[in-house]
């Protein structure tokens, strides 16, 4: 038996031996999945230790930031001083004034330049005297183009100037007509005036007489007062007809027996039914305030009755009118809000009526309210109408002054008309003389000899002279200290008579006024290329002094540098400029020059969020980040977690972690421990 089982074997390797690659391949193949499946469901877990007290899970405000570092100065601060070398001549400001943008400081003498401005303006009027004479005395190109040009301009206004004179003629003729039409209907009114006049005179003489000498307006005004004063009675009547087809339906008063009319009493809205009783009864007692009104009127004559009177008696339609639209929109929602029963109403009764108690009532308001308007109107024609004797006197009067004016203009127009006339062939006269002449002045322009280049030559010199002098007006500015900001002026040692060098001389006798802006303050930072794109201008900005512990101040960015300070090139590593500007809280603090500042730009922010301590996380073997969770008071498991915003302290935690969960505040496995040559338990603690 052992040996056929040697025999096998050797059989075996013989033939392995004879394929040893591909099965030498095979067999790795083999043994590196067996140890694959024996790590994944039999190797033990290393063991974990912690040294950490436990951490319970809490929200918090997370900000990422960035910390700047510098020293303070004066925002805008400068000293300034001329350009140019020479004595002051005025210092109009002083220590502590307050200086506006374009405000002039002071001034010096401007000698040199005064000299040099009038040579030049000499020089510019030597040149056009110079090129005046030469077109005075031939400009062939020039001459002709101008003559070539009046005598064209003198055609066009020969060949537009019949039409431009009818056109006048025709504005003014028509302008006569016009006062002719208004003569004609003044002269109409004066007749129809005098005639009133005349009725009116007869009228007085013979009004106790015969009462049918009353002339056109009074009767007219007779018959609409009569007609307004009726219809306060017609109204009455109007509006009880509408107020008894209510009463018979609802039977609001005792006026309707029971067993003769159909009531209403089943509305389901009470507060409805309520407000539309109320409103029968407010819009009842308007038939008395009419009745009351006709009674008062039919009392007197109708000369007794003024327009006023009456103006102020018709407002009652105008009140009239919106209580009858608020109780037809009220019974409109009523009756819609009505029961059907076999003891009242069906619903195509309820809907008739909520209809017609609606759009009748409505309907019959705004009647009410057109009787107003139409009142207005009227009275308002009977005051228009209305004329008395002396009224009429005053008319006649008028008219006839009007039309004596009238008449006078039209005589005035006529007159200028006829002036007009003579003026347009004066005019046509003129111009054919006019015509002449350039004729004969293009006939000689072009007979002149050309000096084109000369006059070219003078003419780029007067271009260049004038330029000069507009350059030269330029650099007064230059012999003067003007604020290019809204400054306060801190010191002065300038005066007038200094004597004043170059600006790009240094000396210590130099001579400056020295300009800040207190209340803003600056710090020019240096700031990485990795920080730099991380700001922006007008960003905002927290400012600490050293000197000023307990305060913190809010400014911006107002500057950034797009180019680094130690050059442009490609393997520059160099920093770029920035500035930030900030204000004091109160004029009293003394912040001074190169005070120890730090900024600090909140980058992003988010508050009341769920927090870990940062040495909680730790990545497993699949790169994932995990916390050690307490599941009970013997399990403790590695948690997988999304983690968001960090600061120097603490990890947003976006999902699988709620707040009060336990885990572990410090997370260190055996391998930290043992890559950080910790052998001892109490050591690492």
């Amino acid at each position: 038996m052992l040996t056929k089982i040697k025999k096998w074997f050797w059989n075996f390797f013989s033939f392995l031996w004879k394929k040893k690659w591909r099965w030498i391949l095979i067999i790795c193949l083999l043994c590196w999945l067996a140890y694959r499946i024996y790590s994944h469901y039999f190797q033990k877990e290393d063991d974990t230790s912690f040294f950490s007290n436990d951490y319970e899970v809490t929200t918090w405000d997370v900000s990422n930031s960035l910390s700047l570092i510098w020293t303070t100065s004066f925002a805008n601060a400068q000293k300034l001083t001329f350009v140019n070398k020479w004595r002051v001549t005025s210092v109009k400001t002083k220590v502590w004034a307050e200086v506006k943008k374009w405000d002039v400081l002071a001034t010096i003498t401007t000698d040199d330049l005064d000299r040099e401005v009038e040579t030049t303006r000499k020089n510019l009027k030597n040149q056009q005297l110079k090129l005046n004479k030469i077109l005075d005395k031939s400009n062939k190109d020039l001459d002709i183009m101008k003559a070539q040009t009046n005598y064209d301009l003198l055609v066009f206004q020969k060949e537009t100037l019949p039409s431009e004179q009818l056109l006048a003629l025709q504005t003014k003729k028509s302008w006569i007509q016009d006062l002719e039409r208004q003569i004609k209907d003044k002269e109409k009114d004066l007749r129809e005036a005098k005639n009133d006049y005349s009725e009116l005179l007869t009228w007085r003489a013979w009004a106790t007489h015969a009462e049918l000498t009353i002339w056109k307006n009074v009767r007219d005004r007779n018959n609409s007062i009569e007609k307004l004063v009726r219809d306060f009675r017609e109204s009455a009547t109007n509006l009880k007809l509408t107020l008894d087809d209510y009463d018979k339906l609802m039977k609001m008063t005792t006026m309707y027996e029971w067993e003769k009319e159909n009531v209403y009493i089943w509305a389901k809205d009470q507060s409805l039914l309520s407000n539309s009783k109320s409103q029968f009864w407010v819009i009842n007692g308007y038939v008395s305030k009419l009745d009351d009104l006709y009674s008062k009127f039919n009392a007197k004559t109708l000369w007794q009755i003024t327009e006023d009177e009456l103006l102020q008696a018709y407002w009652i339609f105008k009140e009239l009118w919106d209580e009858m639209v608020k109780w037809g929109r009220t019974n409109y929602d009523m009756f819609l809000e009505s029961i059907e029963s076999e003891w009242s109403l069906t619903r195509s009764e309820i809907d008739w009526y909520a209809k017609t108690f609606w759009t009748t009532i409505e309907s019959q308001g705004y009647q009410y309210h057109d009787k107003y308007t139409s009142a207005v109107d009227t009275l308002a024609s009977i005051k228009t109408s209305d004329t008395t004797v002396e009224d009429a006197a005053d008319k006649v009067e008028k008219l006839s002054i009007e039309l004596d004016t009238l008449k006078i203009n039209l005589q005035k127009s006529n007159n200028e008309l006829w002036l007009l006339k003579q003026q347009q062939a004066l005019e046509a006269a003129e111009l054919d003389k006019k015509i002449k002449d350039a004729e004969v002045d293009l006939a000689k322009a072009k007979e002149w000899n050309a000096q084109q280049d000369e006059i070219d030559e003078i003419r780029n010199e007067i271009d260049n002279t004038q330029f000069q002098i507009s350059t030269l007006m330029k650099k007064y500015d230059e012999y003067k200290i003007i604020a290019n900001f809204d400054w306060v002026v801190t010191k002065l040692d300038m005066q007038v008579w200094d004597s004043i060098e170059t600006s790009n001389v240094s000396s210590a006798d130099q001579k400056y006024i020295y300009v800040e802006t207190p209340e803003l303050l600056e710090v020019n930072l240096d700031i990485d290329q990795v920080d730099i794109v991380k700001v922006d201008t007008w960003m905002p900005v927290q400012v600490y002094l050293d000197a000023f512990p307990d305060q913190v101040y809010e400014g911006i960015f107002s500057e950034i540098d797009t180019m680094p300070e130690n050059g442009s090139d490609f393997w520059s590593n160099g920093s770029y400029k920035a500035k930030v500007v900030f204000q004091k809280h109160d004029e009293s603090e003394r912040i001074l020059w190169w005070m120890s500042a730090s900024i600090k730009v909140v980058l992003n922010e988010e508050k009341d969020v769920l927090v870990v301590p940062n040495p909680a996380i730790v990545d497993n073997d699949r790169w994932e980040k995990v916390v050690r969770l307490k599941k009970s008071e013997t399990e403790w498991v590695d948690q997988v977690v999304e983690i968001g915003l960090s600061d120097d302290v603490n990890t947003v935690i976006l999902s699988w972690l709620k707040a009060w969960d336990i885990i572990k505040g410090l997370y260190i496995t055996d391998d930290a421990i043992a890559n950080a040559w910790i052998t001892d338990e109490e050591e690492l603690r």
